[in-house]
């Protein structure tokens, strides 16, 4: 369940990132 929960983090920072650079 904890990996789960980082890789759910990991996907809203990369969307973060991406949003960012638009």
């Amino acid at each position: 369940m904890e990996a789960g929960m980082k890789w759910v983090k990991y996907l809203k920072v990369k969307n973060a990132r991406s949003v960012s650079v638009f």
